[in-house]
């Protein structure tokens, strides 16, 4: 049975919310640096922090984080207890809600439990009235995604077998085998 894609959330249900901001007072950031730490180390012991760290590089302080909140607002009011937020220590704040749907986060997923399988099926068909290409995968999962040589000049495919398949606008969604 296919289970069908749905990123909707029901009441009460977590999101989850991928966070940046920099942090360009070095002093200040040295002066709050460890109720910042406890702050992250309670938030992660609640449940509400799923990762945090800064990239690995050099220059200006920048922080990822990786929170369960119930909407964007419950995390502007969640990452205002931050020291670093409470003593004005924090610019260019982003907050994107995200569906991690595959990887060591997909369990926080809307579309956690949905097979792979329906998983590509669906996504594929989301994106088909954009690329006849993907349409012919989303129908005929055994086609590769790489199209063959003379794609510049119609909408081939090769499938995983190694013959080409053509697909247009014309063909409503289906192919003609090409060999």
């Amino acid at each position: 049975m296919t289970q069908a894609i749905n990123h909707q959330r029901k009441p009460g249900d977590m999101a989850v919310f991928l966070i940046s901001c920099l942090h360009p007072n070095y002093a200040g950031w040295v002066e709050h640096q460890a109720a910042h730490l406890d702050w992250l180390h309670a938030q992660v012991e609640a449940g509400a922090l799923l990762a945090s760290g800064p990239p690995r590089r050099d220059g200006v302080r920048t922080a990822f984080l990786i929170a369960k909140a119930e909407d964007e607002k419950a995390v502007r009011d969640w990452i205002a207890g931050d020291p670093y937020m409470v003593h004005g220590l924090t610019e260019e704040l982003t907050i994107t809600a995200w569906d991690p749907i595959f990887g060591a986060f997909a369990g926080e997923s809307s579309l956690a439990g949905v097979s792979y399988e329906d998983l590509r099926r669906q996504i594929l068909a989301r994106f088909a009235d954009r690329d006849p290409g993907l349409r012919l995968q989303a129908a005929r999962p055994s086609l590769a995604a790489a199209p063959c040589d003379r794609a510049a000049h119609c909408h081939c495919v090769r499938t995983a077998s190694g013959h080409l398949a053509l697909v247009g606008d014309d063909l409503a969604g289906g192919f003609l085998p090409m060999g």
